[in-house]
């Protein structure tokens, strides 16, 4: 069973971010490294609804140089206050804002 994935310098789109959050979901998923791809707003949407979902087991996320912004970070951190497994989240390099 697949317990890490790193896909860092993928390219996805926002389409790919749903596809792997629907194969996620049906994974027992621990480790998800997605850094160094550049998410537009719907694929953060996609990330969080994959975050939120009830199979959801990833505890660490590694989301460095994806070009995230502040809209980005509510987004996600909304998603970890709700329904979460995350114990270790790295989104370092990214503009978040204060």
């Amino acid at each position: 069973m697949l317990y890490s994935l790193n896909l860092q310098r993928n390219e996805f789109s926002e389409e790919g971010v749903k596809f792997l959050s629907r194969a996620a979901c049906s994974s027992r998923l621990k480790e998800l490294d997605i850094s160094d791809n550049l998410f537009k707003v719907q694929g953060i949407k996609n990330l969080r609804e994959y975050l939120v979902h009830e199979n959801c087991e990833l505890q660490t996320l590694k989301i460095r140089k994806c070009g995230l912004l502040q809209y980005s970070r509510t987004l996600l951190f909304t998603s970890m206050t709700s329904r979460c497994t995350i114990r270790d989240l790295d989104c370092t390099d990214n503009n978040l804002g204060g």
